[in-house]
Formats: structure tokens, sequence, C-alpha cells
């Protein structure tokens, strides 16, 4: 599977998500290994995301990699159903 979710789930008034398509399969393990490129892929830009939403403007916007969630939409899926 190439398609997974990274999710910011409690650090926002909002959750976060993001999705996160990968020109190869790979496992979700694989992708948690690359949780420290995407956090600072995401602090880069995360300053313009939430540049003009109310409320956004009080809030730390730093995250860690213990904020992020990796979700694989079909084992997800196959959870719910």
């Amino acid at each position: 599977m190439n398609y997974y979710l990274v999710s910011i789930l409690d650090k926002f008034p909002v959750p976060l998500a993001i999705g996160l398509c990968l020109p190869q399969d790979c496992s979700i393990e694989d992708v948690e290994g690359f949780k420290p490129t995407l956090l600072k892929t995401i602090q880069a830009v995360m300053p313009n995301m939430i540049e003009d939403v109310k409320g956004f403007d009080k809030i730390d916007s730093q995250i860690s990699i213990e904020d992020l969630r990796i979700i694989d939409p079909k084992q997800e899926n196959a959870d719910v159903t």
C-alpha cells in the first residue's frame, strides 16, 4: 500500500490530517520510520497553514514526533466496517 494519513489529533482545537501518497508500496513501519522527516516538513509549512485561521494565532504550533499518528486507511476502514 502506498497511501497513508498523517494526523495530529490532540494538539489543535480541531484534528489536522494530511494525505501521504508514496511512489512505492511500503509498510506502515516504513512510514513510521519516516516520521522525523515528516515532522520537519510539517513544522516548516505549519505557519503558512494556520496564518489566517481565527483562534490559531494564540496556539503553540510546535509539534513533536509523538503528536504524529500514521494511519493506514485500508486497515482503518476494515476496523470500522
